[in-house]
């Protein structure tokens, strides 16, 4: 069997402008996530349905890390 090396480069530590470039990507993606379902929200208060308020579904890989939210309708909704 062919036995080769190889190395392991571990994502942690990582630098102060790694941490910056992170945040410049994520932080501007979950405001746009947060306008979307807050949209939801108050189109369905408007139609006078129960919901609660959208929570964010984490992936932990780190602090600001999220794969959606997501909200409960707490009443049927009409014509459904």
């Amino acid at each position: 069997m062919d036995e080769r090396n190889f190395s392991f480069t571990p994502i942690l530590p990582c630098t102060l402008s790694d941490i910056l470039g992170g945040l410049a990507f994520s932080l501007p993606f979950l405001a746009v996530l947060t306008v979307h379902e807050f949209g939801h929200y108050f189109t369905a208060r408007l139609n006078k349905v129960k919901v609660t308020l959208p929570y964010y579904i984490p992936l932990w890989l780190g602090p600001f890390t999220t794969i959606g939210t997501m909200e409960h309708l707490s009443s049927s909704v009409a014509g459904s």
